[in-house]
């Protein structure tokens, strides 16, 4: 049963990301960079940037 899950779910997500792009939903194309947040100490942690897309992560 295990073996059969990794692969429906790879399957599923491959869905939803084509209905995103079909649908008109934001998809990421690679092209923008823009700056993630900077904390100087988030949930107990000093000095932490947060991301929250791939747009942000792109520009680390």
């Amino acid at each position: 049963m295990q073996k059969k899950i990794f692969p429906m779910l790879a399957l599923l997500c491959a869905v939803v990301q084509g209905a995103k792009a079909q649908n008109g939903w934001s998809v990421w194309d690679g092209s923008e960079k823009s700056k993630p947040q900077h904390y100087d100490s988030y949930a107990g942690i000093s000095d932490v940037y947060v991301i929250n897309n791939a747009a942000e992560l792109k520009y680390v």
